[in-house]
Formats: structure tokens, sequence, C-alpha cells
């Protein structure tokens, strides 16, 4: 496969791709590691260019441009403190959420590691859509990307404040402690609907759960006080997901 190699400049923009800033303005992004190149091109989505420290993988498409980068390069594109020997430079875009049946708002999620969990485990529970408040981490950091393996690229989200979810013709189901039920004692549910999850400290906003027609809480084994918020809303979704298919 022909490659070529990088200039100097080239590798100034594509380091400052690591800042928030500078990948909102350009609308891109890297991605690390074979496993999560390769999910994301069957899941549809084109690089624009691929990066390599070896010899190009036979499995990189010819229509892309490849870069040959040297391990010290590597690491200045790159977040992780030791990169593969493979990345890609991706648009940083959200899909549009089109179908409304079965949405999660999330209430200010600020942990990377966990908004890309739950994007993860929202793609296996059927979710059709995902919705951040303003406040939320990153949706294209590194560390989001990472751990939803991608879906993030592929899972249609968008950004909105809670004005607008509660002006949507919407069912919400809230996740809390105040006069909630148990999930698995739940009426059966009809979409479309919306599973609203709180911050990480402090859940779900006052005003999200007061405006809730539905609030769930998960009954825990005595002494457990509470569980990280992407377990919980993993399983959350997947009760919910069975209780729409069996309604």
């Amino acid at each position: 496969m022909p490659t070529r190699k990088i200039s100097k400049n080239r590798l100034k923009e594509l380091a400052k791709l690591k800042q928030k800033k500078f990948r909102s303005q350009q609308d891109l992004v890297v991605v690390e590691g074979e496993r999560l190149v390769r999910q994301l091109m069957e899941n549809g989505i084109k690089p624009l260019e691929f990066y390599c420290t070896t010899s190009p993988p036979s499995w990189l498409p010819a229509d892309v441009p490849i870069i040959l980068l040297a391990p010290c390069q590597m690491k200045r594109v790159c977040t992780t403190q030791t990169p593969q020997a493979v990345a890609a430079l991706v648009p940083a875009r959200m899909q549009p959420i089109k179908d409304s049946r079965f949405l999660v708002y999330l209430d200010g999620i600020r942990e990377p590691g966990n908004l890309g969990t739950i994007f993860r485990t929202a793609a296996g529970a059927g979710v059709s859509g995902i919705i951040l408040s303003p406040d939320c981490c990153d949706l294209f950091n590194p560390k989001v990307i990472r751990a939803s393996m991608g879906t993030v690229f592929s899972l249609p989200a968008a950004i909105h404040n809670h004005q607008w979810l509660l002006t949507q013709p919407l069912y919400r189901i809230v996740t809390c402690l105040q006069d909630a039920v148990s999930l698995y004692r739940m009426p059966a549910l009809q979409t479309p609907a919306v599973v609203i999850i709180g911050n990480e400290a402090f859940g779900a906003s006052p005003n999200l759960i007061q405006s809730a027609h539905l609030r769930v809480t998960i009954p825990l084994t005595p002494g457990i006080e509470s569980l990280n918020v992407a377990i919980a809303t993993g399983i959350v979704l997947f009760q919910v997901s069975h209780e729409f298919s069996s309604s």
C-alpha cells in the first residue's frame, strides 16, 4: 500500500485534537487501536486518514491515505501512554436521532468512562437514541470513545437542555430513590419513552424527578448504598427494554 510521511505542521495540527476546543472547531478526532478502528469501519464510519508505526496491515482499505509515523510521533497524536501501532482520523459528528421509540436522557454525566460505557450498553439494549444535557462530558473525548467501543459514532445522539426535554411528547421514566417503585414491579410500558439517568454524585435534577411519569429504583442488598451509574444504567435499560417487548 502506498504510504507517506507527515509534515511538522500536520503533526502539530493532529496533536491539537487532544483538546476538546480543537475537536469541536474541526469536528475531527483521532481514534486509537486496531480493534476500535476496525469496529468503526464495520459500523460504516470511514476514516479520513490512517496512521501506522509499522507496515500497514492488509485490512486497511487502499482508498484512504496511510501515513507512517515514528512511535514518538504517534504518541504526540494519541492520548494513551503507550499507543498501539494503528490509529485513524475520523469525523467527530453525532448521528441524528430519527426514532424516539426508546430514548435515554443523561443528566450531567461527567466521567468519560461512564459515558462511554453507557453508550455501549445502550446500543446493546436497543436504545434508539441518547440525549445529553449540555453539562455532560465531551462525547468525543478519547476515553469516551474507547469505553464505548466506537458506539458514540453510530448510536444516534443529541444535546438538549431540560426545558427541551420537558416539552417532548415522551413518557418520562426517572431513576431515583424518592417515592420510587421497584424496577422489577413497574407497570407495562408503551413507547415513545425516555429513561432519565442522573449525575454520578447527585442523581437526576429535582425538576426532572418532579416531572417524571414514573420513578423507579433498583432494589439493593441491605448495606449497599448505590451502584456505579454505568452499571445501574445497564440494569435499568435492559429491564425497560424487556417491559416494552412484553407490553
